[in-house]
């Protein structure tokens, strides 16, 4: 605890005091919250954050080991792995614009929209900018870097950008951050539309299929994108092939998990997804099903399949999710494990492929071969990785994230801003 009085103020709110489901954790965000602290976390979300950033480090490895060819088997084995990524969207979904849709629910005020960019800002840039700069000093890209690329890889507009292969250009795995930055802004601004549109309260189901069209026709977009305009680069093609358009329906499976917590007496059909969701033995076997269905349909010679195997992937991860963030006591001992890796899991992220490029490109240190050196290279990847990602928590996250939430309370009593949802993330760690 570092703020005194607004952090003792959290701590005698009746409501810290009651166990509240994970579940929970996206209704009940609030902004001027230190999520740093123990007691303001869940220990099934960093566990969640822990699996798929692990999940990428693993698939990443393989590169050093066999290049990236690892035969038929490794090959499906590393699709699956880097599907990762995809449960990173669909936690984004459910924790970012959870408290958004609540607030549409419940129809109360949004959550403050300069304070939710201040927190989002200082979560992800202050310890992206630093694994850049090693980019730049240890990977220095064989074209070079062009004047335009710093400001729009400094702020992760990459993603957005439409010149062909920008988004990997000279940070791989940052791609995936300028989506979920487009996602950030994506969500304020689309709760301030449906606000506009239905001032009074919303029904989740209502919600919920505002979500599944947008998936759709996310989804759909992402396949003519794919399969007319591939090969077209003129701005306009590239800006169609590129953006948080192509993906937006990778957030969906977290944005209606969201919903369903939210409509406990509302329909038989959102009562047998919450069935689903809290079973299981059920969920788990058939997102593993769904991940393998995936990479099948990613290899079909058929093109209309080959092209939509990535929304399969997104089915996959949402019912993992689902099943955990509802989890039981089975979930206890994966907690104890995981929740600390979950962490420090944005550093992972972050350093993992880093590592693994240095180690793949400008030495000899990894092995070559089959499944056992595919193995080690993970565990020196891992060994390498996790304390500069543990550093990366420590040393900049950490106190970075206190700040804004320091200067979060400190708005919230000057200017009489109310949150909308003011009751803090769940304290248990289970």
């Amino acid at each position: 605890m570092l703020e005194g009085e607004g952090d003792r103020q959290a701590e005698r709110a009746p409501a810290l005091r009651e166990p509240v489901a994970p579940v929970e954790i996206a209704l009940r965000r609030d902004e001027t919250v230190d999520r740093t602290a123990e007691r303001n976390r869940s220990g099934v979300v960093d566990s969640v954050r822990a699996l798929a950033a692990l999940m990428v480090l693993v698939a990443h490895s393989s590169f050093i080991a066999n290049g990236g060819t690892p035969g038929p088997v490794g090959t499906a084995l590393r699709q699956m792995l880097g599907a990762g990524v995809l449960i990173f969207f669909s936690l984004s979904g459910y924790l970012i614009a959870g408290p958004f849709l609540r607030a549409l629910v419940d129809g109360r005020p949004l959550p403050s929209i300069s304070t939710y960019f201040v927190r989002r800002a200082t979560r992800i840039y202050p310890a992206y900018w630093i694994a850049f700069a090693a980019v730049l000093i240890l990977l220095w890209p064989a074209g070079g870097v062009k004047p335009y690329q710093y400001p729009v890889h400094v702020l992760l507009l990459q993603s957005s950008w439409p010149v062909s292969g920008e988004p990997t250009s000279i940070f791989f795995v940052a791609w995936t951050l300028g989506i979920e930055a487009a996602f950030y802004v994506c969500v304020p601004l689309a709760a301030l539309v449906l606000r506009a549109l239905h001032p009074t309260p919303w029904r989740p189901g209502r919600l919920a299929a505002v979500v599944l069209i947008g998936a759709v026709a996310s989804a759909v977009w992402a396949y003519i994108a794919g399969t007319q305009l591939d090969g077209n680069e003129s701005v306009i093609a590239l800006i169609g092939q590129i953006g948080l358009q192509n993906y937006l329906y990778a957030f969906a499976p977290g944005m209606v998990i969201a919903l369903a917590a939210m409509s406990a007496a509302d329909g038989a059909g959102w009562r047998a997804f919450r069935r689903l969701m809290a079973a299981p033995w059920l969920a788990l076997p058939a997102a593993a099903a769904l991940w393998g269905l995936a990479y099948a349909v990613e290899t079909s010679s058929n093109v209309d399949l080959a092209f939509n195997y990535q929304v399969v992937f997104v089915l996959g991860s949402g019912l993992l999710l689902g099943s955990v963030v509802v989890a039981g006591p089975w979930i206890t001992p994966i907690v104890r494990v995981l929740a600390p890796v979950g962490l420090i899991s944005y550093g992972i992220y972050l350093w993992h492929d880093i590592v693994v490029q240095l180690i793949w490109q400008h030495t000899s240190i990894g092995l070559r071969g089959g499944p056992a050196a595919w193995l080690g290279d993970c565990l020196l990847v891992a060994v390498i990785t996790l304390p500069i990602a543990t550093l990366s928590w420590f040393a900049v996250e950490r106190p970075i994230m206190r700040r804004a939430a320091s200067w979060a309370r400190r708005r919230a009593r000057t200017s009489n801003w109310s949150p909308g949802v003011v009751v803090a993330d769940p304290p248990s760690r289970v």
